[in-house]
């Protein structure tokens, strides 16, 4: 992947990370809270999650909408769950995931637009995808996006591939045959499947590895990111604009069996109920 991946045309697709965390006002309309920034970004504020609740598993998931000039970045947040210290905690580290680490601030030139979908709401997990478009100003294209965060709910803490499962070539097998998600175009599936069946198993390794942390950066140079379903594991990996910048691949549990991490017990009793 070092020969493919790390290209112009994928690291695009990334975006640069930034210690400072913007700051942010919030206003309410018709039930969903939109968070606006106005002031510099050593100054932070508040934000206000929107009424609507998504899901309903021992807690709900409520949609904030931030604004920063030419950028609208949907994300959620939890409420209702039984242990607000917990609560807050999670709340964070989905905002800073999203607002800190993946957008980082606005640029010059530079628009954003990324909505989310929850793959998974679990009792103990929540699985985050983010996906969406960014343009630079003078640019011949947009860059789409693809990030996610993968949440253990009942420690409180961000889940990453290599915390799922054990990341070795017999993995790089099982993603190289898995199913492409969210493609309908038989050409494009073709292209895809071609472009991602050339990366080094090696590559592939070190880039699992790296998955889900800072894109563009050394921590995660590749843009990779993983998630979570009812019944499969899902890999994002960054493509060429041509393949439309990112690629999905989801794995079935049942043929993670050698695979699957056995020292964490949340996973263990999901993995355990997927597998009745």
């Amino acid at each position: 992947m070092a020969t493919i991946l790390i290209t112009s045309a994928i690291l695009s697709g990334c975006s640069k990370a930034t210690k400072s965390e913007p700051a942010q006002n919030t206003t309410t309309t018709n039930n969903q809270s939109t968070v606006s920034q106005t002031s510099p970004p050593e100054e932070k504020s508040p934000t206000t999650p929107t009424t609507t609740p998504e899901n309903n598993t021992l807690y709900d998931i409520k949609k904030v909408v931030y604004t920063d000039k030419n950028a609208k970045i949907s994300y959620p947040q939890v409420s209702n769950l039984s242990n607000e210290k917990k609560q807050e905690v999670i709340n964070q580290l989905i905002k800073n995931d999203i607002l800190k680490s993946f957008y980082g601030g606005e640029e010059n030139g530079l628009t954003w637009e990324v909505d989310y979908k929850v793959k998974l709401q679990d009792a103990n997990l929540l699985s985050i995808v983010y996906s969406g478009i960014r343009n630079n100003k003078g640019t011949p294209h947009p860059t789409r996006m693809y990030y996610t965060t993968n949440i253990d709910v009942s420690k409180g803490i961000k889940l990453t591939l290599s915390d799922i499962v054990n990341i070795n070539k017999n993995l790089t097998v099982l993603f190289k045959k898995a199913d492409l998600i969210g493609i309908d175009n038989k050409e494009m599936n073709s292209a895809i499947g071609g472009y991602v069946g050339k990366i080094d198993a090696n590559d592939l390794v070190k880039y699992f590895n790296q998955s889900d942390g800072v894109p563009s950066t050394d921590e995660n140079e590749s843009g990779t990111f993983s998630y979570l379903t009812k019944d499969a594991l899902g890999i994002s990996v960054q493509t060429i604009y041509a393949c439309g910048d990112h690629a999905e691949f989801e794995i079935k549990y049942k043929d993670l069996a050698d695979n699957l991490k056995s020292d964490n017990a949340t996973l263990n009793t999901f993995f355990g109920l997927q597998k009745k």
